[in-house]
């Protein structure tokens, strides 16, 4: 609900009150709310998780979520333009790498077929122009390391 639903209902409802101008967020300008939004939504997330005690690698999973949006918006003010699409594969591809680490599962097959997607995926934001190949490059890795570093954190607590 949170991760699908409600940005679809943000979105939407920033481009009826002409907020954006498409559901491509085509500029920086046009990300700066949306992402700002999701940074608190993935934190309430993951209070959320923390608190019920159920899964706590998925809570900061859902930090490390925040954090690659933060650094999303840092980058806005050197002007570049970070791909969302690369972001989120990088994070899942991480979280499950981390996930295998974790209790010890052979999830190798998920992880070449997520490699593949994350490779189809960059194509495709550079196919429809969307994206620069260093925004796709610097999407990818901060997805992962966003994942990586709260992994760090958890593991230190």
């Amino acid at each position: 609900m949170s991760t699908y639903v409600l940005p679809v209902f943000v979105l939407a409802l920033l481009k009826r009150m002409n907020m954006i101008k498409s559901y491509k967020l085509d500029t920086i300008e046009e990300r700066k709310f949306p992402i700002i939004f999701f940074i608190i939504l993935s934190f309430m997330v993951g209070n959320l998780l923390i608190n019920i005690q159920i899964v706590d690698l998925l809570a900061y999973s859902f930090y490390g979520i925040a954090v690659s949006l933060i650094l999303t918006y840092i980058f806005f003010s050197a002007k570049i333009k970070t791909s969302l699409h690369m972001i989120g594969i990088g994070g899942i591809l991480s979280f499950i790498i981390i996930m295998s680490f974790e209790y010890k599962l052979n999830y190798n097959l998920i992880i070449a077929i997520l490699f593949l997607l994350s490779g189809l995926i960059a194509v495709s934001r550079l196919a429809l122009k969307a994206h620069k190949p260093k925004e796709v490059y610097i999407g990818f890795l901060v997805g992962m390391v966003s994942q990586l570093i709260s992994y760090q954190f958890y593991h230190n607590m």
